[in-house]
């Protein structure tokens, strides 16, 4: 494909991202919309500005057909993004797309695995078993496929411009406190069920359960799951199997979400830019 600048080709690089995902998700009339913008760009056609303009609503659309239980989810990353809007829409982005993606070859490998720990957990009679599974997968998710949604969170509200300025004014403890009301906010944007408690989603307190052996189980099929920080007690909740599962399930979902979002977000933007001009 031959494009216009080097914000078009980054476009169509995100929309290439942005249909991988959709796909994944199941998501076929996304990826359909998708594919015809590219295979119009391809043939060296002209979309159409609302063809750019309505993709994120489509998008949307079907997801909380697919998944309704998500419309909570959905409202609270909409209002994030578009809040910081004007970010996003002041030129290129300062943030990178791709940070926390691997190497091709790395995904792969990880994604095998996971599939692999989903395999067992779904097969295996034995409850237990099945529920430290669950748990190890939590883990996966929490450490490896976070950090997009956290450094997109992030970069929309502290961009790199007022970082810079923020430390040119030596106003370095306005800066820490701005990074940890962050945290808070990547917290409570991640969070599936539950409020956020001491800048820790739920699934931050379900992985520091598992990872820190904070667990016993109360009977075959229920795990008692506890939080700790300053050797205090932030977190105590019981769960059966079905609703551990629910936890992992969803936050794969918000995790697509984020990202799919984002680069169809970045990608639209962009290209309505370019046909402005």
């Amino acid at each position: 494909m031959e494009f216009v600048s080097e914000e078009e080709r980054f476009a169509f690089h995100l929309l290439d991202l942005a249909n991988e995902h959709a796909k994944k998700e199941g998501l076929n009339k996304t990826s359909q919309r998708i594919e015809r913008l590219i295979n119009k760009k391809r043939a060296g056609k002209t979309c159409q500005l609302k063809e750019y303009g309505f993709i994120i609503e489509f998008y949307v659309a079907e997801l909380m057909e697919k998944f309704p239980d998500s419309g909570r989810s959905i409202a609270q990353i909409e209002k994030l993004i578009i809040d910081h809007a004007p970010i996003l829409a002041a030129g290129r982005l300062n943030w990178d797309i791709q940070k926390g993606d691997w190497e091709a070859d790395e995904f792969q490998e990880m994604m095998a695995t996971a599939e692999l720990i989903a395999d067992r957990a779904r097969n295996t009679d034995d409850s237990r078993v099945k529920i430290l599974l669950i748990g190890l997968s939590l883990i996966i998710q929490y450490e490896r496929f976070t950090s997009f949604a956290k450094g997109m969170i992030e970069a929309l509200v502290l961009p790199e411009q007022m970082k810079d300025e923020l430390k040119k004014q030596g106003k370095t403890q306005e800066l820490k406190d701005m990074r940890k009301s962050i945290r808070g906010i990547q917290e409570e944007n991640l969070s599936v069920d539950s409020q956020v408690k001491g800048n820790r989603s739920d699934v931050c307190h379900v992985r520091n359960a598992f990872a820190h052996a904070h667990f016993r189980f109360v009977d075959d099929q229920t795990i008692k799951l506890w939080d700790v920080s300053d050797r205090k007690i932030t977190f105590e909740s019981n769960f059966k199997v079905d609703e551990l599962r629910h936890l992992a399930n969803s936050f794969n979902q918000k995790l697509a979400f984020i990202q799919v979002y984002a680069y169809l977000l970045v990608a639209t933007s962009g290209l309505l830019r370019c046909l402005k001009d």
